[in-house]
């Protein structure tokens, strides 16, 4: 048993309903059962015959006569293989979910949740919060297939809404929707005035600029009811055309290739309270929607045409993919430029081939692939590879160094895929020209003047890409000159030879200048190598600073000091006379001595200690006259000379004041004791029995002097040897107090 809808046609020949007959099939049926249900189902047929043939497709439609049924637009002659219908008897709300990001243009409003309920028999929106201006919730259901306006046989709504109460207002529709949730067409009622029964109603198209065009009441006129039908169907010729019960229908509006191409995804209930007002009631009781599908030809075994594939070298990844449609595919190969790189089983309807890390270059890629029952398709795409990138420099940072440093050098980073040749040119002039892969270029720099340089490298791979970079490398010299100098040293006053001497070395030596205790005294060119001054004279005591400052041709310098002290530690030098021995009573005796020094100064002569005479002396002789009363005796006569430095010489003269007389007489008493003593000695030791008798002479020495001054040799006895080596002793001793006496008088003293 099952349910087969006729249409049915107005007497103007336009379609407004249709006629549910159910067929009962029975097995066992006699013939007189099967003649009338036969007969039945003729009559049925011809009451549903249009009874005016000649009603083209597509006209206004005509309302004939009002029922509760949804209208029904004709579809058998838009059928290409049959109707796809979608329908939901509004029972329950299944397959309706709330949802606020749809984009409504043309009414705006917040859209905000609320109740969708359906009694069993209808649905209807309620509960929807009070706000500001239009607001209300949007329900949508999925439809389970998509498709086109242009494929639309039929979109039908049964409802009712009242808007008899005044103070009722708002906005509610029935939508159809595409895939970004923009409506496209719907079946909508309004009424935006509170005190009175005013809006409009009826069915409308969107375009995809979001204004739309609408068929239906009008706005603003006075309703207060409506219940039935509203539907919107397309006409290939006519475009989209619409009806409302109750008012008939009219071509809505034509459509242009984007318009008809759109897809449905959607059908929605919308509702918008407006303000704080009360929502109208509406009713949905019944939701219908047809679109033709066409039953496809039997597909030919096909293969996907890609497109031609252009990338940079090195860039990826890149495949072409083949898709496999309308046959099983067994077995593929692949070619490039002719020869075969892959081939194999396919499991899939999908192919994918990489065409990564290829050279710059053009190439044919083509498949063929075989099917299980004999099918071939095949297929080629362009490859093509280019090279535009510019080799990669890893800039290194602008250099410095000192100047005749050794090891500097300038590191580039470079890398290409495809790396040919390098140049490094300084300023601007080419200095160096090499291949180069993969790899850092490191070039040395060493040997620079002062100064800047520009050093530029120009990289080229094979493929005319190049890139430059330049590195500004700066030499300077900070760098003091080395200097080393002498050490202190101290000079012996008086004429000298001896230099002081340092040694200089700079890359680019200069100029010097010499200081004499703070003083210019000498200034000049210098090279590597030793400097030296000659200290000409030291005639001057005392504490010199030599300081030398050397200076190269960038600024930088270097001083060294030496301290250069000039002594006097050397005495006078003092040549005396020899002893001597005068008569007594001799006057005019002289004794004559030789002083010699740089820094003459002063002198004291001591008899016998005794300071006799002192002055100042200069480089010569000095002469000191005896004293014409001199007793008969011997005279210790001793000269200290004294320089500027402290240093002092001493010379002892010792003279002898003699009487002839006396002299003899004094020698013949001598030999006479000397006898008796011996004589005495003798006779004692052979009377004690201590030794045999035996004569012996014993004489002395005596140093005294000669008439040519000369010392000569003179006997004495022992003990008078002995006792004037004992007074010679005593009067040098007195000497030496006294000189050093003096000399503490003298350091005391301003000379």
């Amino acid at each position: 048993m099952e349910w087969v809808e006729f249409p049915l046609h107005a007497t103007e020949g336009f379609y407004h309903g249709f006629i549910r007959v159910k067929l009962v099939r029975v097995t066992g049926m006699n013939p007189q059962n099967a003649i009338l249900s036969a007969i039945l189902v003729i009559m049925l047929i011809i009451l549903a015959s249009p009874l005016q043939t000649s009603s083209p497709r597509g006209d206004v439609l005509q309302r004939v006569d009002v029922d509760n049924s949804p209208y029904i637009f004709p579809i058998t002659d838009y059928i290409v293989s049959g109707n796809i219908p979608w329908n939901h008897d509004c029972s329950n709300t299944t397959g309706f979910t709330y949802n606020d990001s749809w984009n409504i243009t043309w009414t705006p409003w917040n859209i905000v949740n609320a109740t969708l309920a359906s009694d069993g028999s209808v649905l209807s929106i309620s509960n929807i919060p009070t706000g500001t201006y239009y607001h209300g919730p949007m329900f949508e259901y999925a439809l389970p297939e998509t498709f086109k306006v242009e494929d639309l046989l039929n979109f039908s709504i049964l409802l009712s809404a009242d808007n008899s109460l005044t103070s009722y207002v708002g906005y509610q529709a029935v939508i159809l929707g595409d895939a970004d949730r923009n409506p496209v067409m719907f079946a909508s009622f309004s009424d935006g005035w509170t005190d009175s029964s005013q809006g409009a109603y009826g069915v409308s198209y969107v375009y995809t600029n979001g204004s739309y065009l609408s068929y239906g009441s009008g706005y603003p006129v006075t309703w207060t009811s409506f219940d039935g039908s509203m539907a919107l169907r397309y006409n290939e010729s006519e475009g989209l055309m619409g009806y409302i019960e109750g008012i008939g229908g009219s071509i809505v509006t034509t459509l242009s290739e984007a318009d008809r191409t759109r897809e449905i995804h959607y059908v929605a209930i919308a509702a918008a309270r407006r303000d704080t007002s009360l929502l109208f009631p509406m009713l949905v009781d019944e939701i219908t929607i047809e679109y033709q599908s066409s039953t496809p030809e039997p597909a030919l075994a096909t293969i996907s045409e890609p497109n031609d594939i252009e990338y940079e070298a090195g860039n990826g990844p890149n495949v072409i993919q083949w898709e496999i449609f309308n046959f099983t595919a067994a077995t593929y190969n692949v070619s490039r430029n002719g020869s075969l790189v892959r081939s194999g089983i396919m499991n899939s309807s999908s192919l994918t081939v990489s065409v990564d890390n290829l050279d710059p270059g053009v190439y044919g890629y083509t498949v063929g692939v075989n099917g299980t029952e004999g099918e071939m398709v095949n297929d080629s795409v362009i490859v093509r590879v280019f090279d535009s990138t510019m080799p990669l420099i890893g800039p290194p940072s602008d250099s410095l160094y000192e100047l005749g440093s050794t090891g500097n050098t300038i590191s580039w980073d470079v890398s290409d895929l495809y790396p040919d040749e390098y140049f490094i040119y300084l300023d601007d002039v080419e200095i160096y020209h090499d291949s180069w892969l993969d790899d850092p270029i490191v070039f040395s720099i060493d040997g620079l003047d002062l100064g800047y340089s520009n050093f530029t490298l120009e990289v080229h791979d094979n493929y005319t890409n190049s890139a430059i970079d330049s590195v500004i490398v700066s030499v300077v010299d900070t760098t003091p000159p080395v200097l080393e100098g002498p050490t202190d040293r101290v000079i012996e006053l008086g004429p000298t030879d001896e230099g002081l001497s340092w040694y200089i070395s700079d890359l680019r030596p200069y100029v010097y200048e010499l200081y004499l205790n703070d003083t210019l005294e000498e200034t000049g060119s210098w090279i590597v190598g030793n400097l030296t001054y000659n200290l000409l004279d030291s005639t001057l005591l005392g504490i010199y600073n030599y300081t030398i400052i050397v200076v190269d041709t960038s600024g930088n310098h270097a001083s060294d000091t030496v301290i250069v002290s000039i002594e006097d530690t050397i005495p006078p030098v003092l040549e005396g006379p020899e002893d001597m021995t005068i008569k007594i009573g001799t006057a005019n005796a002289i004794l004559s001595w030789y002083i010699s020094d740089l820094q003459p100064n002063t002198y004291n002569v001591y008899l016998n200690g005794t300071l006799v005479t002192t002055g100042s002396w200069v480089t010569g002789n000095l002469t000191y006259t005896l004293p014409a009363n001199l007793l008969v005796g011997h005279y210790n006569f001793t000269i200290i000379a004294y320089d500027s430095s402290r240093n002092f010489a001493s010379d002892s003269v010792f003279v002898s004041v003699s009487d002839p007389f006396f002299t003899t007489l004094w020698y013949l008493v001598i030999i006479f004791l000397a006898i008796g003593a011996f004589v005495s000695t003798i006779f004692i030791i052979r009377r004690k029995g201590l030794a045999p008798f035996k004569s012996t002479l014993s004489t002395g020495i005596e140093f005294g002097p000669k008439d040519d001054g000369l010392r000569t040799l003179k006997p004495v006895s022992d003990d008078i040897a002995k006792a004037l080596m004992e007074e010679r002793e005593s009067i040098s001793e007195r000497v030496r107090e006294e000189s050093e006496k003096r000399m503490s008088e003298f350091d005391g003293s301003d000379s």
